[in-house]
């Protein structure tokens, strides 16, 4: 008796198993990748073709490459559109990849419109982009609005800005921005422990007010960073083209404990709030 209602209770688990609906994964966060973007559509609001669609709040994460290169015009196609407040995108370690080609020192070629993930529908806050590579897209790496967080991500080779912030504040940290044919980040908010380097323009270009601390920016042809009421601390900012730091005209900038060659002071002011090295200087000019 005592088998036959075991075997009565463990039934209905036996058949009616939970079904995940399509595109999530086990822990319900929805998946992008290169089939489902150009088959089917990844979810509910996206369809077949690129770009990848995000019409609700919520976490996405790549589970493969995404190439716009097999678009029928690849510079100027973005590969992930957020349509949506509140979306967060891990990229997982993979890459979005396009068709641009840029050299050292962003001078690219086959440049266009397309973004690897940009907004849709007017201003989006609070996106989240983490852990992956954007690359050779026709013009922004990753371009997001208010509130939006960069993270681990290496932006590299695109044909304008790396990471372009459209509304302030942001939060960027630990991404490399390298050969994009502008400025490596152009951002305000808290900018911290990246890499700008070989950018065609600027490798910061700040849009004011912002703390950049412990970044490494080299050898960028449109000069080292701007800054304009920001306070620049614990920086490593060398042989940049123009000048390592670029005043703005307006609220002083605050430096401390950086390393760099050269202030462009000709229309903006600073305040050294702690020593800096300046070339073999240790008091600024």
């Amino acid at each position: 008796m005592r088998s036959i209602l075991m075997r009565a209770t463990l039934t209905p688990v036996l058949l009616f198993p939970t079904l995940a609906g399509p595109g999530f994964a086990a822990d319900g966060i929805l998946e992008i990748n290169q089939t489902c973007a150009v088959q089917t559509g990844c979810f509910a609001g996206d369809t077949a073709g690129f770009p990848v669609t995000i019409a609700s709040p919520g976490s996405y994460r790549l589970t493969g490459n995404l190439d716009v290169s097999v678009a029928a015009d690849p510079p100027g196609m973005t590969a992930i559109q957020t349509g949506a407040n509140d979306v967060s995108i891990d990229l997982a370690g993979f890459a979005i990849s396009g068709a641009t080609l840029c050299g050292s020192f962003g001078t690219c070629t086959n440049t266009g419109s397309g973004n690897g993930i940009a907004p849709t529908g007017g201003v989006r806050e609070r996106i989240s982009v983490r852990n992956g590579v954007i690359r050779g897209m026709g013009r922004y790496g990753v371009m997001c609005d208010i509130g939006c967080s960069v993270e681990n991500v290496k932006v590299d080779g695109n044909g304008s800005i790396g990471i372009y912030v459209v509304n302030p504040p942001a939060r960027i940290h630990g991404s490399i921005a390298r050969n994009n044919g502008g400025a490596g980040i152009y951002a305000s908010g808290v900018v911290s422990e990246n890499i700008m380097e070989q950018n065609g323009g600027l490798g910061f270009d700040d849009r004011g007010f912002s703390v950049f601390a412990r970044n490494r920016v080299f050898g960028n042809s449109g000069g080292g960073i701007s800054c304009q009421g920001s306070m620049v601390i614990d920086n490593f900012i060398r042989f940049n083209s123009l000048s390592d730091v670029k005043l703005v005209a307006g609220t002083p900038c605050s430096l401390g404990r950086n390393t760099l060659n050269s202030i462009d002071s000709a229309v903006g002011s600073f305040v050294e709030v702690d020593r800096n090295m300046c070339g073999i200087d240790l008091v600024c000019p």
